[in-house]
């Protein structure tokens, strides 16, 4: 299970406004460090004919 911010949510819509062009999107949680997490979002999309994923950061260590 994984929680996330009201600012967090937010964050991720203003990142689908600005990349209408997604085929799709990964929400991803790397915790393996034992302090806290890290949550990105993967994009799917093609950028100048080619398959691309872009990742943004959505929780960093910054958050902690």
């Amino acid at each position: 299970m994984m929680y996330i911010t009201q600012k967090e949510v937010e964050k991720i819509l203003e990142i689908m406004v600005e990349f209408p062009e997604a085929n799709s999107y990964r929400l991803e949680v790397e915790n393996s460090n034992g302090i806290g997490d890290i949550v990105s979002l993967t994009m799917d999309m093609k950028l100048n004919d080619r398959k691309t994923k872009v990742t943004i950061e959505i929780r960093g260590v910054e958050d902690w």
